[in-house]
This record gives C-alpha cells, sequence and structure tokens, in this order.
C-alpha cells in the first residue's frame, strides 16, 4: 500500500506474525522523479559557472523538490540534497548537473528504504557528527541519526539490527570556529531530538505519561521533576574533546557560549549516557560529507545494519 508518496511492504512469516516493515517510495519515484530525468540535460557549450536562464532555474528548483521528497526515506543521498537545496537561490549549469547526476541515482536505485525490523529489550541511540566550515561560505554542515536498538547489542559492540526513526543533514545555525564546536554543536541538537524520539516510543511502549502540570494537579505544588523516558538512551560522538567535556567538571573552553551548550548537555547526563565512537564506525559520517564508501554505510543503518563498538 502507499501513503503520501510512501510505499509500505509488509514481510510476514508462515504463522502471519509480522516480521518486518520496508518503506521505499518506489512509485512516487518511478512516476514523478523518472520521466523528469528519462533524457539527459544539454547544457550546451557553457562553462559549469555559467548562470541558468530564468526557465532552467525554474526546472531546476521542481526537479530538486522532486529530489528533496524522497528523501522522507533515503537517508543516503540526505547530503547530496541539502548541498543542491543551497544552490537554488542561483544555481549554475555545474549544479544542474550535479542534481540530473543525483535524480538519475535515486531512480536507479528507487527499491531502496528505511527497514523496521522487531528489537527486544530496545533503547533509543544517536549518532552526531559535524565538519567545520566544509559547506558554501564556509558554514559547518552537521547530521545526525537516532535509532532503535537492543540494549543488549549496544553495550556489547554487536553488529546489530536497528530502526532508523529520525535523521537530519543541514548546515548548524550557528558560527563555528573551530572542529570542537561543529561536534558539540551537532551533538547538542541531535540530544533534543534523541530526548523527544524517546519519550515519544516510552507512550507507545508504556502510555502517556503525566505532565508536570497533571502531577501537581495529582499530587499537590512542590519539587515535580520532569519525568524521564522509560527506554535507555545513548549518544555518540567521534569528537573525543566533545565526550571528554561532558565528563569532567574542569573546563578547558575558552568560549563561555560554548561552555553553555555543554552545561546543557551535562544536565541531561544523568537521562543520556554520552560516549566516543571512532570516526569509522561514525554511521552518520555520510551526512557531513560527500563520499561513496560513507554513503553506503549510510544505505545498511537504512536496512537496520550497525555495528556498535
Amino acid at each position: 500500500m502507499s501513503y503520501t508518496g510512501k510505499d509500505l511492504e509488509l514481510t510476514k512469516d508462515a504463522d502471519g506474525t509480522l516480521t518486518k516493515i520496508k518503506v521505499p517510495q518506489t512509485a512516487y519515484i518511478q512516476h514523478k522523479l523518472a520521466p523528469t530525468v528519462e533524457n539527459d540535460w544539454d547544457s550546451g557549450k557553457r562553462s559549469a559557472q555559467a548562470a541558468l536562464t530564468p526557465k532552467e532555474c525554474g526546472d531546476y528548483r521542481e526537479l530538486q523538490g522532486q529530489t528533496a521528497w524522497t528523501s522522507n526515506t533515503r537517508m543516503d543521498v540526505a547530503y547530496d540534497i541539502s548541498e543542491n537545496a543551497g544552490a537554488s537561490h542561483a544555481p549554475t549549469v555545474g549544479d544542474m548537473k550535479r542534481l540530473h547526476k543525483l535524480a538519475r541515482h535515486i531512480v536507479s536505485t528507487a527499491d531502496k528504504g528505511i527497514e523496521l525490523t522487531p528489537i527486544e529489550d530496545p533503547c533509543t541511540v544517536l549518532f552526531a557528527d559535524g565538519s567545520w566550515a566544509n559547506a558554501e561560505d564556509n558554514k559547518t554542515k552537521g547530521g545526525h541519526a537516532v535509532f532503535l536498538a537492543s540494549k543488549k547489542d549496544v553495550e556489547q559492540g554487536n553488529l546489530a539490527i536497528v530502526c532508523l526513526l529520525a535523521w537530519i543533514c543541514a548546515s548548524l545555525k550557528r558560527v563555528c570556529t573551530s572542529t570542537f564546536d561543529a561536534e558539540a554543536l551537532s551533538l547538542l541538537r541531535g540530544s533534543d531530538e534523541l530526548l523527544a524520539v524517546a519519550y515519544l516510543m516510552s507512550e507507545m511502549y508504556y502510555g502517556r505519561m503525566p505532565s508536570i502540570a497533571e502531577k501537581v494537579l495529582m499530587y499537590g505544588f512542590g519539587t515535580q521533576e520532569i519525568p524521564r523516558p522509560m527506554l535507555e538512551m545513548y549518544a555518540f560522538n567521534d569528537g573525543q574533546g566533545v565526550i571528554d567535556s561532558l565528563n569532567t567538571t574542569k573546563w578547558a573552553i575558552k568560549s563561555k557560549r560554548r561552555r553553555v551548550d555543554i552545561s546543557a548537555m551535562r544536565e541531561t547526563a544523568e537521562m543520556v549516557k554520552y560516549g566516543h565512537c571512532p570516526t569509522w564506525l561514525n554511521v552518520v559520517d555520510g551526512l557531513t560529507k560527500r563520499d561513496w564508501k560513507l554513503r553506503k554505510m549510510l544505505e545498511l543503518a537504512m536496512a537496520g545494519r550497525v555495528q556498535f563498538f
């Protein structure tokens, strides 16, 4: 079945038990995107830096919108879509060629999508990464992804079956002056989404938890803390300095603004277990830079395979 451009493919075993849900966008890609890039785009003899005509700019933005819609289920192309979106205000011939190349890749891999499988003893896991000043106008690209995984696999460092729940690939809104800043702000942004997803999953598993206002009505005024999610939460980043700063009471950071950011994450340390991961095992490295090997890692994560450590 299809819903809002997304297909739902259900897999059941012999006794009718649901074993997997796959969410691709095959129908949308074949009927909307494929006809647009059926023929190669002719740029004539213009250079890659030449500006597009007004009509071509409209065509660029239309095709960009179509590829952006596929990112609802295609984390593997999120970086390319983000980069192409940044060029939409004044696209060039080179931008159009890159966009068509990406669209053709999406069409040729139309069957890819998110795969969801049952998870025993679940927990929520965040991977976050930031690449300093690697985007347009020296902006910093940040990316993160939140997964549902088995607590046992996370703690034992297994090659685990996971469910991809949320992700983002976008430039950080605040100015970064170092790689430390990039990693810290990306982890902070990801932590916010990790908490939101953990609360949502806790309600799905155990029912809605009472808010502070409801607890006051039930128990009266006094010290009423926000209830923590019922699921364990883990957050991983490949910036060793960022993780070290979360686990010490000493300040080696000169920036007062960054101290505030680190303090915000320290306040959640009782709920979230922060840890360092090797760069080569950081699943979301491909959300901050373009590399075909990193794209393959994202494809494996979409298919529900992540190596813990």
